[in-house]
């Protein structure tokens, strides 16, 4: 435990989603009024309901991160397994970037280098985010997110 092992992260995700929908459906009902009450109008009533539904949707996402993270091993699973843990904070022009990765890998992964694709780790966890003013541009102010949780339409 505690020795450190160095993961290359070369991850490349990319997801297209499209959807489809048509509904519709339709009902009436008529009768009459006579004999209501001991009153006989006559009259005929009748209603008529129509409802319908189109939506089209299409997704596109693509992302790819290239990073070097030491990690730790925190834990020896009995099979010899390796549960390791290692963050990295990068700091540029006053924006902070954190990358994170948690993961299972089997000692025979583990290049001579000391060294491991994160592709092989199992039950993988890459967390990249940010702080700093270009983060912080990148969402709604509060005003819009305000408005936007209000009124969604």
């Amino acid at each position: 435990m505690n020795d450190v092992v160095t993961v290359r992260i070369a991850d490349v995700t990319s997801a297209t989603g499209q959807a489809n929908t048509n509904t519709s459906r339709a009902s009436s009902v008529a009768g009459s009024l006579d004999n209501v009450f001991g009153y006989k109008p006559g009259n005929v009533v009748e209603a008529q309901l129509k409802f319908g539904f189109d939506g089209k949707g299409t997704t596109t996402r693509k992302n790819a991160l290239s990073a070097t993270v030491t990690a730790v091993v925190r834990e020896v699973f009995p099979n010899g397994n390796l549960f390791v843990e290692g963050s990295k904070e990068v700091i540029i022009n006053n924006e902070r970037q954190y990358i994170t990765v948690t993961g299972v890998v089997r000692p025979e992964d583990i290049a001579p280098d000391n060294s491991v694709s994160s592709d092989l780790l199992a039950d993988a966890r890459l967390v990249y985010s940010g702080r700093g003013v270009l983060s912080d541009k990148q969402r709604p102010g509060l005003l819009g997110r305000v408005v936007d949780f209000v009124w969604p339409f």
